[in-house]
């Protein structure tokens, strides 16, 4: 996925040429599709295994929906984000920081795509008729390599987006509220997992990455 996402960053970030549709329908259905699946989150308030277990048994269909709007919001907001770097390297002020940003990108792909799996996974243990058993593959899960190596992926994968923005703060092609949007919406991911703060983390999130492409299709027109 990694490699494809690049590969199709690349395609899409010549910056002899102004941006197409692959971009602009990125740019704006990730962050919307990460809106859409903060809003049918059901994640309790306990993160112990039991908990957590009979949050998704309740809400299953829902549960599959969000993990699913999640993964193809972050996606395409990533292979976006990519995208304008690229488009930036080789122009002076800011391109240091674009490929820096570019491939904070890529970390922050492989690390939602490995929480995207456990929330998959999760889905279907919710659905065993064996609760106990359940329980402990949860908690197996929960306290797998995979879990504590996507935890910092996706804090660098955020990151990421900040530096894509910083860059382009730099090369004077953006105003600092998108910025500014940005850093608030990581600020807000990492201080609560509720509901509410899932959705205005990624309405900052949104307002900046909208605003990046903005600029990115007016620069080239």
């Amino acid at each position: 996925m990694t490699d494809l996402t690049l590969s199709t960053a690349s395609t899409i970030a010549s910056p002899r040429r102004p941006p197409g549709g692959a971009f602009i329908a990125a740019a704006v259905l990730g962050p919307l599709l990460l809106v859409l699946s903060a809003l049918l989150n059901h994640t309790p308030a306990s993160q112990s295994a039991a908990d957590v277990l009979v949050a998704v048994a309740d809400h299953r269909g829902s549960q599959l929906a969000e993990v699913l709007l999640e993964m193809t919001g972050f996606v395409l907001t990533f292979t976006a984000c990519i995208s304008a770097a690229i488009r930036l390297q080789g122009r002076g002020r800011g391109s240091r920081v674009a490929v820096a940003g570019w491939v904070g990108c890529l970390a922050g792909l492989i690390g939602f795509t490995l929480v995207g799996a456990e929330g998959l996974v999760l889905n279907a243990l919710a659905g065993m008729a064996e609760h106990d058993a359940a329980v402990r593959a949860v908690d197996a899960t929960n306290h797998s390599p995979a879990v504590f190596i996507a935890l910092p992926l996706i804090l660098i994968g955020e990151l990421g987006i900040v530096a894509v923005l910083a860059a382009h703060r730099r090369a004077g092609l953006l105003p600092v509220w998108p910025l500014i949007a940005a850093v608030l919406a990581l600020v807000v991911d990492f201080a609560g997992s509720s509901r509410a703060m899932l959705a205005v983390s990624d309405l900052l999130g949104l307002i900046a990455v909208w605003w990046l492409a903005a600029a990115t299709v007016r620069r080239t027109t």
